[in-house]
């Protein structure tokens, strides 16, 4: 199972599979691993017989390995029973209650239809059972629900929610599906036992396949019994053994009616993987009138583009095996994002420092991005460099929107058209031959290029002039061979739906319907070829595709359609494709959810202030908070006094979420699937309801509002002799922005209780930040774009970059220290679970570029510690180009490894230290409102203070770390929607006008350069054509 999964809402993968409310329960098993069948109620086990409420025991008996290497026999106990109910009204043996029979007597032509579901069906046909046009009453084997529980969790959790159950987007999103489970592993007639060399899938399909043979005899033929599976053999099978067996396609040929219902329905219809039916291209006649819609079957012939084969995966146990004995390498493919026709595998337990570089098609070997694979090495002369860029540029996530449309590059277009049109192996190899002796006579070009260009350094350069093309070529002496290999089987596909937009190709029979290939935002997904009766409206419209197969003999991967989005270019439509891109959750609160928020008259009332700190009536105490323009999810207010012997008392407030989430709720769940909120330039997306995170959580000016708080009383002198924690109610006396703190700081006159307040704050941060620089933390830059937006349409109507004043660095401070303070406090009443965060060292070679970058203009970096870094990036500036102190900062934070959650008990001590901020230790409390992590901490250090209990969920170490795991995740994923809604708005800014600007190249490429604009803070790529010369120029 994911490691997620115990994180999800109901069901977890403990839980049975998911019945009718009006239907007995299934058989459960026990924590002790006992099967309990006296649950089950209801009538006769067939027409005609005796009724009986006999329950038989099963045994069975298997060995199993101990973590320790020792054997275990274990017996577990099965129970069958006779008297479970077929669910069907035509039934009149089964006893059932009152609306328990839910499978109707008759059906549109008479005679019922019962489709009774393989595995396959429920994991690869989802959507199309899912559909509200497929309206067949279906029959779920408990067999093939128990499967797809263990082998996707999502599938199984859609199934549970469509039937009524749960509160997940599939609830209520169609109507409830009159769908019967039954539980044939616990009927005496239908459950069997695992012959003999019979493998558990195999097992599986006669299970599923007794279980209609038996609703055939049970209803003696009244309904028409049909087995919907996608395995040709399981349906060769049942048709040898007298049953009805369809695929899905062919039940959606021969058994709906044609019409819009059928349309919709032939172009969600997935193309199953290998032992399954090959969809669009296995020669069905997907309906229609005669000669339309029609997927003939694709012959291979010599000399075609489907002639093509790639090498055959190896078992998933062999390479498993091969694994263990370190012939092969494990782990997860990652494309790179600048080249889609190379990817790396950092190999878990490898020797290798380095991820081993996969470079062609034919060596990745149909994996996608995501996918955890086997990795076979090459030898090491066939080790090599990569196409990577010389100058790092980072993770843009916005690059999915800005280059969009020009995701594939014209090498890749000429290679793709050359696929269709069927060019055969010899002219494909002729034309590499030609294309390497053409990078060789480039190469040779360029060295001898260099020889002039280095004269011209020793003369003299201007200081601030960046010779990128010298960069490239020292760097180019300076890379390593690094581990090459191929991909020789996948061990866990990790495929998804895809948003994007189709081309048509050249076996698009018309505008109306055929095979198209779509392009998916991300570039790292290579095209995607489907069927489509729809072809004229998905034109120009962001649609969602979902990926099913690839085939050996194919170019490309096979998938199928899901939705619409909205017509390419669309704000709207384009911010959906960011989110759903991004994996972030948009659903509306569910009422589960909506049950656990206090009251809307909920006020403070004297028997909860009387168990807190009461600050709201302390006329020294004047607290205020400040945050960005606009902001109204508060989360922290300060305060600074003067006490009687002289000291200060610094306060930090922080919302006291936890008062409201209370562990364990639904509230609770949604906040943690969703983990934190996320800021895109329009909107937000809260990770709890507006009710909290703009109300009664927020500490708005004015109003009581419960805190959690943070005490320190400092000296004159600024040492920090005494730190406390308090649960509080407070009452703000103003809620500010960053720019109006700002003024009150620069202000000599503002003596009012919050200008002083506020003064008194800033001049202890000072010296908190300078005490932080000579630890060695750094300073980095990232740039941020700001934009003005039309009130009514939201378009952006103007930007800039987003200026930082004295008073954001107030506030950091603050927040850090109350960071630093929690965590030294946490970890001493809970050593082994507290929640962390850390910033790892990065590895010195990861600096590599930026320092012969550094080397071309003059300046030396030393990047052997962070002092010794932040005071290199001090030194680095140069006269007549102000803006490079500021560039320095922003590549040098692309350099950096990610900061991340973690367990105290996960990792040694020595690993806790915050690279970035210079801090032993360090977490997040202070952003409870958007974080999960700072909920899991105010829990942590209530149960220190002894204020609350010890939280469940933290003390197993597994769900620690799955947590840790889950929120690292949706933090990254909201870091890069914020980037890439920015990136849709500079898009859509730009569109309407024309703007010229300088910009700084950042890297040059083979096929172009990398920018950065400093006056708007964007980066972007400028293609490079050929002159008329040979030479490359700028387009």
């Amino acid at each position: 199972l994911p490691s997620s999964s115990s994180l999800l809402p109901p069901p977890p993968h403990t839980a049975p599979p998911p019945h009718q409310p009006h239907l007995p329960p299934p058989p459960t098993t026990s924590a002790s691993g006992r099967t309990d069948g006296r649950t089950g109620r209801g009538g006769g086990g067939g027409r005609g017989g005796a009724v009986s409420q006999l329950a038989m025991r099963r045994h069975r008996t298997y060995i199993r390995r101990t973590k320790r290497g020792g054997v275990v026999k274990v017996v577990a106990e099965h129970y069958l029973r006779n008297d479970i109910w077929c669910g069907s009204k035509l039934c009149e043996d089964c006893q059932h209650e009152p609306g328990q029979a839910i499978l109707p007597d008759k059906g549109k032509g008479g005679t019922p239809v019962y489709l009774v579901l393989d595995t396959n069906i429920l994991l690869h046909q989802a959507d199309v059972i899912s559909d509200p046009a497929f309206d067949t009453h279906c029959i779920l084997p408990q067999t093939a629900m128990e499967e797809a529980r263990h082998r996707s969790i999502p599938i199984y959790k859609r199934m549970y929610e469509l039937m009524g159950h749960g509160e997940g987007e599939w609830k209520g999103a169609t109507k409830r599906k009159l769908w019967y489970v039954f539980s044939n592993e616990h009927h005496t007639l239908t459950y069997i036992e695992r012959e003999s060399k019979e493998s558990p899938n195999d097992r599986n399909d006669r299970a599923i396949r007794v279980a209609a043979l038996w609703y055939k005899a049970h209803l003696e033929d009244n309904a028409d019994i049909v087995l919907l599976s996608d395995d040709r053999e399981n349906r060769r099978r049942a048709t040898k053994e007298g049953l009805t067996a369809m695929s899905m396609a062919e039940y959606l040929k021969k058994r709906i009616p044609d019409g819009a219902a059928k349309d919709r329905l032939t172009d969600l219809l997935a193309v199953p993987g290998d032992g399954c039916d090959d969809g669009g291209d296995s020669g069905l006649d997907i309906g229609g009138k005669a000669g339309q819609g029609r997927v003939k079957e694709r012959r291979l012939g010599p000399g075609s583009a489907a002639s093509f084969m790639y090498e055959e995966h190896l078992p998933v146990s062999k390479a498993e095996s091969l694994i263990k004995a370190g012939d092969l390498f494990k782990g997860t493919f990652k494309v790179n994002r600048n080249y889609w026709k190379e990817a790396s595998v950092l190999a878990s337990g490898s020797s290798f420092k380095t991820p081993i570089l996969i470079k062609g098609l034919e060596d990745m070997n149909r994996a996608i991005d995501g996918d955890l694979v086997a990795v076979a090495l090459h030898r090491k002369e066939k080790w090599g460099g990569s196409r990577e860029v010389l100058l790092p540029v980072g993770e843009m996530g916005a690059e999915e929107i800005d280059e969009t449309e020009a995701a594939v590059t014209k090498e890749r277009e000429e290679e793709e058209e050359e696929e269709e049109e069927g060019t055969n192996a010899k002219k494909t190899s002729n034309k590499k031959k030609m294309k390497k002796k053409g990078e060789e006579e480039e190469k040779a070009a360029r060295k001898r290029r260099k020889i002039g260009q280095k004269e011209k350094a020793e003369k003299g350069k201007k200081k601030g002039e960046m010779e990128v093309e010298e960069q490239e070529e020292e760097g180019e002496e300076d890379v390593k061979a690094i581990p090459t290999g191929r991909v020789v089987a996948i061990l866990r596909r990790k495929t998804r739906a895809y948003c994007g937009s189709i081309e048509l190709n050249a076996r698009s029979q018309s505008l109306n319907q055929g095979r198209v290939n779509f392009i998916a935002v991300d570039r790292r997904i290579p095209k995607i070829s489907f069927v489509s009766r729809q072809v004229q409206a998905l034109l120009d419209k962001r649609i969602v595709v979902q990926f099913d197969s690839w085939p050996r003999n194919s170019r490309r991967p096979n998938g199928h359609y899901v939705k619409t989005l909205g017509p390419i270019g669309d704000l709207d439509t384009e911010t959906i494709v960011v989110l759903m891109e991004h994996d972030i959750p948009t659903a509306a609160w569910s009422p589960a959810v909506l049950q656990c928020l206090p009251p809307e008259d909920w006020k403070v009332t004297a028997e909860e202030a009387g168990r807190r700190t009461d600050l709201r009536e302390s006329a020294e105490t004047c607290i205020v908070s400040v945050d960005p323009p606009g902001c109204t999810d508060i989360d922290d207010a300060l305060h600074c006094r003067v006490l009687p012997n002289g000291n200060y008392e610094c306060g930090v407030h922080i919302a006291d979420v936890t008062h409201y989430v209370r562990e364990g709720s639904a509230l609770d769940n949604e906040a943690l699937n969703r983990a934190t909120s996320v800021y895109l330039v329009q909107k937000r997306i809260d990770m709890i309801p507006s009710m909290l995170s703009t109300d009664l959580c927020s500490l708005r000016s004015k109003v009581d509002r419960l805190a959690f708080s943070v005490f320190w009383e400092i000296t004159p002198e600024f040492e920090i002799v005494d730190t406390k924690f308090a649960k509080t109610v407070i009452r703000s006396r103003a809620a500010l922005a960053y720019g109006d703190a700002q003024k009150l700081l620069d202000d000599p006159d503002a003596k009012d209780d919050v200008a002083i307040g506020l003064k008194r704050l800033n001049a202890v941060a000072k010296v908190l930040r300078q005490r932080r620089m000579d630890a060695g933390a750094l300073t980095l830059a990232s740039p941020q774009i700001k934009f003005v937006l039309d009130s009514e349409s939201q378009k952006p109507q103007d930007a800039e970059m987003y200026q930082l004043k004295e008073a954001n660095g107030m506030v950091e401070e603050f927040m850090l220290l109350a960071n630093i303070s929690v965590a030294k406090r946490i970890l001493r009443s809970f050593p082994s679970f507290s929640i962390l965060r850390r910033h790892p060292k990065p590895a010195e070679a990861q600096f590599d570029l930026l320092v012969r970058a550094a080397r071309v203009v003059g300046l030396e970096l030393d990047v052997h510690s962070n002092k010794k870094l932040q005071e290199s990036l001090d030194k680095a500036v140069i006269e007549g180009f102000p803006y490079f102190n500021t560039l320095i900062r922003v590549l040098a934070t692309r350099c950096m490894t990610q900061a991340v959650y973690f367990s105290s008990g996960s990792t040694g001590t020595e690993e806790f230290y915050h690279y970035g901020l210079a801090a032993p230790i360090y977490t997040h409390f202070t952003s409870p409102i958007r974080r999960y992590s700072d909920i899991l901490v105010h829990r942590l250090l209530a149960a220190a203070l002894g204020i609350d209990p010890v939280p469940t969920n933290l003390e197993s170490e597994e769900k620690s770390r799955d947590m840790c795991a889950h929120m690292n995740h949706r933090n990254r994923m909201a870091q890069q929607v914020g980037r890439s809604s920015a990136a849709l708005y500079t898009l859509i800014f730009f569109r309407e006008r024309d703007v010229i600007e300088n910009a700084i190249v950042l890297s040059v490429r083979k096929n172009g350069i990398r920018v950065f604009v400093p006056k708007y803070g964007i980066e972007g790529s400028i293609a490079l054509e050929k002159g008329g010369g040979g030479e490359s120029e700028a387009a």
